[in-house]
């Protein structure tokens, strides 16, 4: 994977030739001041979203201790943030599109922070839904700091980020918001530009209806490559996906670099790098794959960044010290349970 297929990939780059067959969204410059403020430690909503960030209380039922507590956090409390002029964008292109919008950077969308979203969705009605998704997420992180991580002809200079050695524009990219039956989603790999596999993007699911309509998906997602993509992306090897709305209406969601930086879902890459996936005139269609059954179903591939890091640790084995900080804790806790318990005997037979 090259830096240049990457960049092919950014939303700015592809957006305005294929914005017929595509979402309706906005491109807003992301201020370098705002950029900062994402990699700043800890979520602070800027002024503009007129959420609080004290919580006030009654004085009166306040203890000296409390009070003394209060005084040290209202003097430790950062300063919100306050960009007018982008926020002021950013209302404008809400509303531009209907009052709902999905928003993601060039590359990369929240959706590992959408457990923190209204309805678990990286759905967004307002500046501060915008914000908590971003601030929260580690993959807009990603975007901002190292999207060329994995590209064979990029020598990282420690001293800079990859996005300032680069001098990369970085862009808030606000989409209108649809609803989307997940199981309509799917991803299509082009290799040499052709399309030789396509697999569900939701893979961790069964649809019943994708293997009993299989012939037919798959023929609308051949049309729509051969008539709306191919030839027309400027990059021999790339991954796109689509959303089939339903048969015959196919709506191009995003496209991805050919490289482990993107998910190969229901193929591995061995599989798609090797002789095996290689161009052949000969086959009319791609390989289809898809969950066949109920047995095929795995845990949602995100549903791991709604879990605090500890939990996964201990789970993973990656700290094998928290771990053997939660044996010695519940040791502990059951031998003051077994203490109470003993406690609780002997003084019931004094009682006695």
């Amino acid at each position: 994977m090259k830096i240049e297929e990457v960049e092919q990939c950014s939303f700015q780059n592809w957006y305005n030739n294929f914005k017929n067959v595509s979402v309706k969204s906005i491109i807003l410059p992301l201020p370098d001041d705002f950029i900062k403020y994402i990699l700043a430690d800890g979520i602070i909503l800027p002024k503009s979203t007129n959420v609080s960030h004290v919580v006030s209380t009654n004085d009166s039922d306040l203890s000296d201790e409390e009070e003394t507590w209060e005084e040290d956090t209202d003097e430790a409390e950062p300063e919100a943030p306050y960009f007018p002029e982008f926020d002021q964008s950013i209302e404008n292109a809400i509303e531009s599109l209907g009052g709902k919008v999905f928003p993601k950077l060039n590359w990369s969308s929240p959706k590992d922070a959408s457990w923190m979203g209204f309805n678990y969705s990286c759905c967004c009605t307002s500046i501060s839904d915008i914000y908590l998704l971003l601030k929260s997420s580690n993959f807009i992180i990603h975007d901002i700091t190292q999207p060329y991580n994995l590209c064979d002809d990029f020598i990282q200079d420690q001293s800079l980020s990859e996005i300032e050695q680069k001098n990369i524009p970085l862009f808030l990219v606000l989409r209108k918001w649809i609803d989307i039956d997940t199981s309509g989603e799917f991803r299509c790999f082009v290799k040499e530009n052709k399309l030789i596999g396509v697999c569900q993007r939701e893979h961790s699911a069964f649809f019943e209806h994708i293997s009993l309509h299989k012939a037919e998906i798959l023929e609308d997602l051949v049309t729509f490559f051969t008539e709306k993509v191919q030839f027309k992306f400027p990059l021999p090897y790339y991954i796109y996906d689509v959303y089939r709305k339903k048969k015959g209406k196919v709506i191009l969601i995003d496209f991805n670099p050919f490289g482990k930086v993107t998910d190969s879902l229901l193929f591995t890459w061995e599989e798609l790098n090797s002789d095996l996936t290689s161009v052949d005139e000969n086959d009319e269609y791609p390989e289809f794959r898809c969950v066949e059954d109920n047995y095929g179903v795995q845990p949602r591939t995100l549903s791991s960044y709604a879990v605090p890091t500890d939990i996964i640790d201990i789970s993973t084995g990656e700290d094998s010290f928290k771990l053997v900080d939660l044996m010695k804790l519940k040791i502990e806790t059951q031998n003051e349970s077994s203490d109470d318990e003993n406690n609780a005997e002997s003084n019931g037979t004094q009682n006695e």
